[in-house]
């Protein structure tokens, strides 16, 4: 038993040498590595959320042109007979397609543009973490 005891002597909890505090600039060090670390938790989060968004417009919009295109359809089927207005309701379905297909393809650009800017975020901030854990380092060895 005592055996024991004497091997986990040198740990600092058992041992009579008092603990070292860290200095003040060490500590702050810490503190600026915690609060990096939690920037990027925070950015991600809120770049999925973005990218959420962008999807959640995609299928918004999809529903919207999706609704007037049925719409116009119905009065094409009310205007059967009548060549000047089933051509006015053709002409306005193929313009309700293109707004749709544009609408998709400004949704698509936006999350690529978000899923672009949340990369660079995210690099921008691990290379600040980086940065912080270098200082840490670098202020042990001069003993700050």
């Amino acid at each position: 038993m005592t055996g024991f005891i004497e091997s986990l002597e040198n740990r600092r909890l058992l041992s009579s040498v008092p603990h070292r505090s860290d200095s003040p600039t060490i500590a702050e060090d810490k503190a600026e590595i915690v609060s990096d670390a939690a920037e990027i938790k925070i950015d991600k989060a809120n770049g999925k959320a973005k990218l959420a968004e962008d999807k959640a417009a995609i299928a918004a919009a999809r529903a919207v042109e999706k609704s007037t295109i049925a719409s116009i359809r119905a009065q094409l089927k009310l205007d059967h007979g009548n060549a000047a207005a089933v051509a006015v309701d053709h002409a306005a379905i193929a313009t309700a397609k293109a707004n749709l297909k544009l609408s998709i393809a400004q949704a698509k650009a936006q999350i690529a543009a978000d899923k672009l800017d949340l990369k660079q975020t995210i690099a921008d901030d691990k290379s600040i973490l980086r940065a912080a854990k270098v200082k840490l380092k670098d202020d042990r060895k001069a003993h700050l």
